[in-house]
């Protein structure tokens, strides 16, 4: 009899472990829909694939050649799909299925659904001429201190110009230590990023002003303090986490990559 129930029990327990896996699975697929964060990598990657940020990073080489070596390697590592499926799995393999389905469930809240709908609609190409076009309208109007503290508020907790700073660190130092760069040299950047960070959270601000441009005070502070709190705060902090981590390997590999294509052009 005793053998019996150990059985039983062992198969109720692998049945609803099996069904924990699951649900984990669609929910963190969920999440990170719902967040926007699936659909922000396509935009964060079309940046990095940019002629501006690639006339950053070439250096003595001519735009030419470089572009022609960089452009798909950079496609390769940075590709949108597959970093949508690495951050899945990462998140996956630390899913706690009772704190991602409370996570799903405040994404969904009326206030969250506006907000996210809103940072949402400046992802997409259309959107993101949107922006542009307003936003050389609204840097040359002055934020209100009373906007101005709401909107930092929402930075401060969403961690937005943290984790811009951040990715674009990893990219840096990534490639720089692909490359085989002097460390004194990654060092040096890695001291800058106080600065960086400082530009970052004025780009940061306008963008938000812009997008949030009609939302009412309240509901800032109100966005501002449920991403603030958990189990949100705990998601976005474990998403930038390990997003950070994807790019910084990732600009590794493609800095490795980058050394041998142009020491091979060269011979």
């Amino acid at each position: 009899m005793k053998r019996s129930f150990a059985v039983l029990f062992l198969f109720f327990a692998a049945t609803f472990a099996s069904a924990q896996v699951g649900d984990c699975a669609s929910l963190t697929h969920q999440a990170l829909e719902l967040s926007g964060f699936n659909q922000s990598l396509d935009r964060i990657t079309d940046v990095l694939s940019s002629p501006q940020f690639m006339q950053q990073i070439r250096g003595r080489e001519s735009a030419e050649d470089f572009i022609a070596i960089f452009l798909p390697l950079m496609q390769k590592e940075f590709n949108a799909d597959l970093l949508r499926k690495e951050m899945q799995q990462r998140l996956f393999a630390k899913c706690d299925p009772e704190q991602m389905a409370l996570t799903v469930q405040r994404l969904q809240t009326p206030l969250m659904a506006k907000m996210l709908a809103l940072e949402a609609a400046t992802n997409t190409p259309e959107g993101q001429e949107k922006l542009k076009k307003y936003a050389r309208i609204a840097s040359s109007l002055p934020l209100t201190d009373e906007r101005l503290e709401a909107l930092d508020a929402v930075d401060n907790s969403m961690g937005a110009s943290d984790f811009a700073t951040d990715t674009i660190m990893a990219v840096m130092t990534g490639m720089m230590t692909g490359v085989a760069m002097p460390q004194e040299l990654v060092t040096q950047l890695q001291e800058h990023r106080s600065e960086m960070k400082a530009q970052m959270q004025n780009s940061v601000e306008l963008s938000m002003s812009v997008t949030y441009h009609g939302v009412t005070r309240p509901e800032l502070q109100q966005y501002a303090k449920e991403i603030g709190a958990q189990p949100l705060k705990g998601f976005y902090l474990q998403v930038d986490k390990s997003f950070v981590e994807i790019v910084q390997e990732r600009a590794l590999a493609l800095g490795q990559d980058l050394k041998e294509a142009i020491a091979a052009r060269k011979n």
